[in-house]
């Protein structure tokens, strides 16, 4: 259901998803509620519009946030990257 929300809300923001075409996307709180509507929104736009762009997600326990939310998790373009943000190098 989620997909066809994205495809009513987005129906006009081709321009905007452009500038993501081939980019790599560091993502801080990115595992919370808004986090994963991002990350979802990112991927929903990474296949319409064949944007080929990467996220790392920064999170304090990448293995929890796997077994929550394993479709984002282990999806093709997101990478997940152990830390936190208070002492992130």
């Amino acid at each position: 259901m989620l997909r066809a929300d994205f495809d009513e809300v987005f129906l006009d923001s081709v321009p905007l998803w452009e500038h993501f075409r081939n980019a790599r996307i560091f993502i801080t709180g990115g595992t919370g509620f808004f986090g994963s509507v991002l990350i979802e929104s990112l991927l929903w736009a990474n296949e319409r519009y064949s944007l080929n762009a990467e996220a790392v997600i920064l999170t304090r326990q990448p293995g929890a946030y796997a077994r929550q939310r394993p479709r984002l998790a282990g999806a093709e373009a997101i990478q997940l990257c152990a830390g936190d943000v208070r002492d992130f190098p």
